[in-house]
């Protein structure tokens, strides 16, 4: 028995498939390997080859020291015009076999098409179903072709195999359940991903917060569209409010031309800060009185993939006291009790009038500050470790 390892033991496998840097989906993985390794042996498998042990636990905030990492490669990608589909089928296996088959549990955490579980037991969390259930079918449509009708066969054959295998399927939101469903022809249990509610709220400031990457990828966070309402509120910004604008920037000249165009449009009560650190993030939180998101705004309803599929940032300013006000789209509507513990806008109009509201009438915003701390607490990572560990085989 190893020093990792306990009388209820099992070794478990967390699968991060999302490689876009450190985000929600890192993090979410390193708070359930960081609780499950008191009692197991927990192995984190990532494709981020250049992220250590070290950044992600100052990433998290969380002792990972309990927990390996194991970088893999992704997935080949089918050549689905002319593979054959037991060669497809061999293919597939050998790189199934090497990524889960070394677990008693393997988690996936996923947007993208779920790999075969060959660990005895598996568990899949669905971030957002970003892959259809016909992602195999890339070639043209060639009418009665015999070989397309054996290939379209095998693709429904393979997609209903590999979500067999797992004995458990989760999303993080109604709404990424509602999608998996409309995509993957399979229903889910919603656990809410782990969010850090332990800030604190500290002295507030004049202080309307938002936080997201800079970036025109994934699902952007629309700070254009926040920028430009702020600029209207001149009284407000008159009576001495700011706003604060933070994300994580790349060095994608498409992520650098993006900013410097927000840079260009903010007006003086505005600060754009880059790439801090989480302490930064969290004492930012603890100061700003408001919270405001916009992902999603102005996206086709046809494009959920482009909004907020959960919102691990609005939790964390709730729990901080800066009452959310976000958009009615994606998983928001889920987080804020509209009227109660924040307010969720379809409008430009309407977020400049719950700012207004909120930012001149200071009862109001303590009373739902309050709430929404008690809001927050729904989504802790004690309850979300709680809910996760009763998947587990007991051993």
């Amino acid at each position: 028995m190893t020093g990792s390892e306990t009388a209820d033991g099992g070794k478990v496998g967390i699968y991060v498939e999302p490689s876009g840097g450190l985000g929600g989906s890192q993090y979410m993985a390193a708070v359930l390997a960081a609780g499950l390794s008191e009692h197991r042996q927990v192995e984190l498998v990532h494709h981020q080859g250049a992220i250590t042990r070290d950044q992600l636990e100052t990433f998290a905030g969380l002792d990972l020291q309990r927990v390996s990492l194991r970088v893999v490669a992704r997935e080949p990608l089918p050549n689905a015009a002319s593979s054959l589909p037991w060669r497809l089928w061999q293919q597939n296996s050998r790189w199934h076999e090497n990524l889960s088959r070394p677990y008693e549990t393997f988690i996936n955490v996923t947007h993208g098409v779920p790999p075969f579980c060959r660990a005895p037991h598996g568990i899949l969390v669905v971030l957002f179903p970003f892959f259809q259930r016909n992602w195999m079918r890339n070639d043209p449509p060639q009418g009665l072709d015999p070989r397309r009708r054996i290939r379209d066969a095998y693709y429904d054959f393979e997609w209903r195999r590999r979500m067999r295998t797992y004995s458990t399927i989760t999303s993080i939101s109604e709404f990424t359940r509602k999608w998996t469903r409309e995509y993957w022809e399979v229903d889910s249990k919603v656990i809410y991903p782990p969010v850090d509610t332990t800030g604190a709220a500290g002295p507030k400031d004049n202080v309307v917060l938002s936080i997201g990457r800079f970036s025109t990828t994934g699902h952007p966070k629309k700070q254009d569209e926040i920028i430009r309402a702020f600029n209207d509120l001149g009284a407000l910004q008159q009576s001495g409010w700011r706003h604060h604008s933070i994300g994580g920037l790349s060095e994608l000249p498409a992520d650098r031309d993006y900013f410097a165009g927000l840079e260009a449009m903010a007006g003086p009560a505005t600060s754009l800060f880059t790439n801090v650190t989480r302490a930064e993030i969290k004492q930012q939180l603890s100061q700003a009185k408001l919270f405001v998101h916009a992902a999603g705004f102005g996206e086709p309803e046809d494009k959920p993939e482009a909004t907020e599929h959960f919102g691990i940032a609005t939790v964390e300013a709730m729990a901080a006291g800066a009452v959310p006000i976000v958009v009615n789209r994606g998983a928001q509507p889920e987080i804020v009790n509209h009227g109660v513990s924040g307010f969720v806008w379809n409008t430009p109009e309407e977020l400049k009038h719950y700012i207004v509201e909120l930012a001149t009438d200071e009862n109001k915003r303590e009373q739902m500050a309050r709430a929404a701390r008690e809001r927050a607490e729904l989504f802790s990572r004690r309850n979300f470790l709680s809910r996760m560990q009763a998947l587990l085989p007991v051993r």
